[in-house]
This record gives structure tokens, C-alpha cells and sequence, in this order.
């Protein structure tokens, strides 16, 4: 897996040399869901991304994504006692194909791996689902469902990001 993900990585990375590059740095904030929104409340962080127009197409791109989340720890009550769960931090690095269309509506599923710490340690496959828009060719506003396959289960949320756009041209 983790070969599969380096290739894909040193594919995007090649492709940057011949194509239109942009950037974007922005906010975000991640809502738990699942069995992560037992345990954790709202998530607080940020990430760049880069995107690469492939073969001066408007409507193709790679991506690649890295992102810091820190999802706060939730008071939990079991049999009469309340204890508060550890916060947990998430560091998303995803690859994706982003397809425009007109108007600066995109679509960019995305793959690759979530490295954890604090309420749990280590890392896990991951993928996302992501719509966005790009406004004034300035920001980027994005929604995605996210999950990383974990020990025991799936760590799940629903991001929200806004992001300057820079670069390119």
C-alpha cells in the first residue's frame, strides 16, 4: 500500500514540471462522525494543497494535500462517572484528480494516509469525497466527507475548508 501511494505521490510530483501550478493555503474545521463523534468534538486546523493542471487542461488536475486537524476530546459518562476523552490530532496526506467544471464547480476524490496521536497513535488508509467551489479565482471553498481506516474500526468527518488560491497563470 504504501508503495502504491509513493508512486502516485512521484507521479503528481512529475507531472508539476510540465503543467500550471497552483496553491492554495487555508482554514479548516472537521466534524466527527460516526464512532469518532462519540469520543471527539469539532475539529480546529489547516492545510496546503497544490494542484496541477494536466496537459494545460482547464478541467484536469492532480492534487496533493497535507493538513493538520486537532479533534478536541468530548466528557464521556459511563455508569455515573463523566471522564474527558483525549484530544486527538490528524495529519492527512492525500493525492486526488480534480475535475472542473464550468463555472469553478469541482469534483477531487482523493486517496492516502492519516498519521494520528494523542487519544490513539498510528496511521490509516484514507479517502475523501470533495466538492468545492473556486470564487474570484482567489479562494477555494470546499466540503468533503473523510475516512481513514483505523485498528478497529474507521475514523470519520465531514471537513469544511476555505482557502487562498495562489500561483499559476
Amino acid at each position: 500500500m504504501k508503495k502504491i501511494f509513493i508512486a502516485i505521490a512521484a507521479i503528481a510530483l512529475s507531472t508539476a514540471a510540465k503543467a500550471q501550478t497552483t496553491y492554495s493555503a487555508g482554514l479548516e474545521v472537521g466534524l466527527p462522525s460516526g464512532d469518532a463523534s462519540t469520543v471527539s468534538g469539532t475539529a480546529f486546523g489547516g492545510s496546503v494543497k497544490a494542484v496541477y493542471a494536466l496537459g494545460g487542461s482547464k478541467n484536469s488536475a492532480i492534487t496533493g494535500n497535507v493538513g493538520f486537524l486537532s479533534f478536541g476530546g468530548k466528557d464521556i459518562t459511563v455508569f455515573g462517572i463523566t471522564v474527558k476523552s483525549p484530544s486527538v490530532t490528524a495529519i492527512p496526506v492525500k493525492v486526488g484528480y480534480r475535475y472542473s467544471a464550468e463555472g469553478g464547480f469541482y469534483a477531487e476524490p482523493q486517496v492516502g494516509m492519516t498519521f494520528f496521536s494523542g487519544g490513539g497513535s498510528g496511521s490509516g488508509f484514507t479517502y475523501a469525497a470533495n466538492l468545492g467551489y473556486i470564487i474570484n479565482e482567489k479562494f477555494d471553498l470546499s466540503a468533503r466527507y473523510e475516512s481513514a481506516k483505523i485498528e478497529g474500526g474507521s475514523w470519520n468527518h465531514i471537513g469544511i475548508r476555505l482557502a487562498y488560491v495562489f500561483g499559476g497563470k
